[in-house]
């Protein structure tokens, strides 16, 4: 069934066309028509972030910044990335502790968004279960290879996080929100195997203009911002 809202604005503009110039240069309110410039400064921006703000007001020791931004650089080529704390203290010479530490700071500073299965459990210590840069225009910048499907998570999670409580999906689903909906996420041809039978499950799916169903256009959760 198609929502009164949905047919209304398709109407108007090209949602799905707008979305993805969105994900590749929407994020930041600096883009200005040159896509590369705009890259750069998201790097710059991150840089300072690193440099400046998380030495100043989140603690971090200035010696390993430059080791931050190798990790987060690595995280861009990785996410969503199941965490091995050992490897990251290990790579930064330093306790597991301040690794997770450094890693909540980075959600802080809006620099990542930490994942985990049961949020109601997490304790402050606890590793996340998944990692994802904090918005897709960082993945554009600092990604080599960026690969659509997580391009996609990591806008619902940008998106959702905002206003909601977003856990890691385990064997049902993406993510879970506010521990009621379960949401999978994919193509306009994703199928209902993997959320066949939960009850408030749903699909949001790339590359549609209105909802079928339970399967709701990608670009909707820009709406729940």
């Amino acid at each position: 069934m198609q929502t009164p809202f949905a047919r209304r604005f398709a109407g108007y503009v090209n949602p799905q066309a707008l979305f993805e110039e969105y994900l590749h240069v929407g994020y930041y309110p600096f883009y200005d028509g040159n896509e590369q410039e705009y890259y750069s400064r998201i790097e710059n921006v991150v840089s300072f972030i690193i440099d400046q703000e998380m030495t100043q007001f989140c603690g971090v020791d200035p010696a390993y910044t430059r080791k931050l931004k190798a990790m987060l650089l690595f995280l861009a080529n990785n996410v969503p990335y199941d965490v091995s704390i050992a490897k990251f203290a290990s790579y930064l010479e330093i306790n597991k502790n301040t690794v997770l530490s450094y890693l909540s700071s980075m959600q802080k500073a809006e620099l990542l968004n930490l994942l985990y299965t049961d949020n109601k459990s997490v304790t402050k210590m606890q590793k996340p279960d998944k990692i994802y840069l904090h918005n897709p225009n960082m993945h554009y910048a600092m990604s080599s290879a960026q690969k659509i499907g997580t391009i996609r998570e990591c806008y619902v999670v940008n998106q959702l996080s905002n206003n909601h409580t977003v856990e890691y999906g385990t064997a049902q689903g993406d993510f879970k929100i506010d521990g009621k909906i379960t949401i999978e996420v994919g193509g306009k041809d994703k199928s209902f195997d993997q959320i066949a039978g939960i009850p408030n499950s749903y699909i949001l799916a790339d590359s549609m203009e209105f909802p079928i169903g339970k399967k709701l256009p990608l670009w909707l959760a820009g709406f729940l911002y």
